[in-house]
């Protein structure tokens, strides 16, 4: 004979309109998904770090574009970068851009945002949202963009960044323009 229990949360909090403390909490919540029994036997199925961190991540994503205060939105997207991973907070700093460009693009952890997003293969789900937050603030990172391909180290960064500078006919330096040649060939 077979027992199923329903999904729940273990903890009783709901997420609407919650507060950043609360919101946080839930990274540290494991999300029981499914327990069975069968005879003397129970299983427990957990979810990984990763997908309890993705299901944090779409919470607070859903406060940020309730939200109509720009430092809130800021607050709620360096839950996200704190808690799980930097450019996983992008789309929330863009979602803040749209409120106030000039302060969204010059907060350090937007920038920093961007440049640990870059820093990955392209096909690593949260460089599209740091692609949308780079859309976001241009013209406002301009010069911070410019400068990082100079900087950059690593391919990835440059194989994403060079394109959508140049898309953006941003104008690079002659140390920039030899780094996105090299990254084209």
């Amino acid at each position: 004979m077979s027992i199923l229990f329903a999904s729940f949360w273990i903890t009783t909090s709901s997420f609407a309109d919650e507060s950043i403390e609360k919101l946080e909490s839930c990274y540290g919540t494991p999300l029981i998904t499914q327990q069975t029994q069968e005879g003397d036997t129970k299983t427990t199925e957990v979810l990984s770090e990763d997908q309890m961190a993705a299901r944090c991540n779409h919470k607070v994503l859903d406060e940020a574009a309730k939200a109509k205060d720009v430092d809130k939105v800021l607050a709620l997207a360096g839950v996200i970068g704190r808690k799980s991973n930097w450019p996983s907070s992008a789309p929330a700093y863009a979602i803040a851009a749209k409120i106030d460009q000039k302060k969204t693009c010059n907060d350090e952890n937007a920038i920093l945002s961007i440049k640990m997003g870059l820093a990955h293969p392209a096909d690593y789900a949260p460089v599209k949202g740091v692609k949308l937050l780079m859309e976001a603030c241009w013209p406002e990172d301009k010069g911070m963009l410019t400068h990082l391909v100079v900087d950059a180290s690593d391919s990835y960064t440059k194989l994403s960044l060079c394109p959508f500078l140049q898309v953006h006919q941003a104008k690079l330096t002659k140390m920039g323009e030899s780094v996105c040649k090299e990254s084209n060939e």
